[in-house]
């Protein structure tokens, strides 16, 4: 059963705290009261009730001899509680291009136990790099339900691991539509509980048969270039620049010859198309590293993305099958190229400079490194400076969150 807390209980707990400030104080309490709340009008401080009744006052008249309007305060008739000065605004400071630290406190960066992620932030936005992995910022853990792109893409990765698990990837294909659709069905009730609620049926509606459909655009794509799914969620490691690479892959898939590829389970598919075509996919880089690492093969196995929405396999590797294949770098010389662009970042921070990537006075990163021109195309860099700062969470700490509003 659902068992309801106290409620004057709670309502103690609340007055415990609204008490404490007052207690607290040793000169002066001053309460404000806003006038009016969505238009309906306050009454007096919720304590000074309480405050009246202990002390015996007569409310009214002790309330006209001792409130002041905020209006008096700024016009400066009214100094009962501080005298008012005004004071100019102060310009907020411009972002940094570069933030100075001692070079020792990096001397040990290739002994690193990180991720894929981590070595694309420190190839293109030093700064971030060293708040996330030496100084352990992070955001506030407060609770938070996926919604929108993040709960399509992780109820997509549960669709495919439950389907590869109970082995309905073996059956015939209409046999499989009708096992996703029931998988779904119960995944909806257990972990995308949201969609269920009153309002979101135009979401759910949306939702359901794109992954639908996404799963058969998956099974199409297996059944006709040989591949199974070989395992979900698979752990994998690689050695790097900045030490051991960890990370799991979405799906790794084999064929009857033995041959692997890794498919990288996504929601949309601009966003890796671009990265496909501008050979900047990393983390596949990453996976296909590990893999052969694993296998002690010469050659790097294929990979792609396969966006869930549209069913679409994304890839510069024409080995994987794809319907369509993307100009775009081999992973080879994606891996080579974050793995230079690192070692040059590295080898700035041992001489205490922590370069930042989207500030207003900030320069490239290549030519911050002092990388000529004519050589640049050998290494890592975003399309655009500013997209480095995709999902960071610390652009109040270099400046890019407030050069906007100066």
């Amino acid at each position: 059963g659902v068992a309801f807390p106290d409620a004057a209980k709670l309502l103690g707990i609340e007055l415990d705290a609204w008490r404490r400030g007052v207690l607290a104080a040793r000169q002066r309490v001053v309460f404000v009261v806003p006038s009016t709340v969505c238009g309906a009008p306050m009454g007096a401080h919720a304590l000074w009730d309480e405050i009246a009744a202990r002390l015996g006052l007569d409310q009214e008249e002790t309330l006209a001899r001792i409130a002041s309007s905020p209006h008096a305060l700024l016009a400066e008739r009214d100094a009962s509680i501080a005298p008012v000065a005004p004071v100019s605004l102060l310009e907020l400071p411009e972002g940094r291009p570069m933030w100075s630290l001692p070079g020792s406190r990096f001397a040990r960066d290739d002994v690193l136990h990180t991720s894929a992620t981590a070595l694309d932030k420190l190839a293109t936005c030093p700064l971030r790099f060293v708040l996330e992995q030496h100084a352990k910022l992070r955001a506030g853990a407060l609770a938070r339900v996926a919604d929108g792109p993040l709960l399509n893409g992780s109820l997509g990765h549960r669709l495919v691991e439950e389907l590869h698990l109970e082995g309905a990837f073996a059956l015939e294909e209409d046999a499989f539509a009708a096992r996703a659709e029931q998988v779904l069905e119960a995944l909806v009730r257990t972990e995308a509980a949201t969609l269920l609620l009153e309002g979101a049926a135009f979401e759910r509606a949306q939702l359901v048969p794109q992954l639908l459909r996404g799963m058969r655009a998956l099974f199409r794509f297996l059944r006709e270039n040989g591949w199974r799914i070989a395992a979900v969620e698979e752990s994998v490691e690689t050695s790097s620049s900045i030490g051991t690479l960890h990370g799991r892959i979405d799906v790794r898939l084999e064929n009857d010859i033995g041959k692997q590829a890794v498919l990288d389970l996504k929601w949309g598919e601009s966003t890796y198309r671009a990265l496909v075509e501008g050979g900047r996919a990393v983390q596949l880089a990453a996976y296909v590293h590990a893999i052969r690492a694993g296998n002690g093969k010469r050659s790097l196995p294929p990979a792609a993305y396969f966006a869930l929405q549209s069913g679409k396999v994304i890839t510069a590797d024409e080995r994987i099958g794809a319907p369509k294949t993307l100009d775009g770098a081999t992973l080879g010389d994606t891996w080579a190229r974050v793995e230079r662009t690192a070692r040059a970042v590295q080898s700035s921070l041992r001489d205490g400079k922590v370069y930042v990537a989207a500030t207003r006075r900030a320069l490239p990163l290549l030519d911050a490194l002092g990388i000529p021109e004519g050589e640049q195309a050998a290494f890592h860099t975003t399309e655009r400076a500013d997209d480095a700062c995709k999902y960071c969470e610390h652009p109040t700490i270099c400046g890019a969150a407030w050069e906007g509003v100066r």
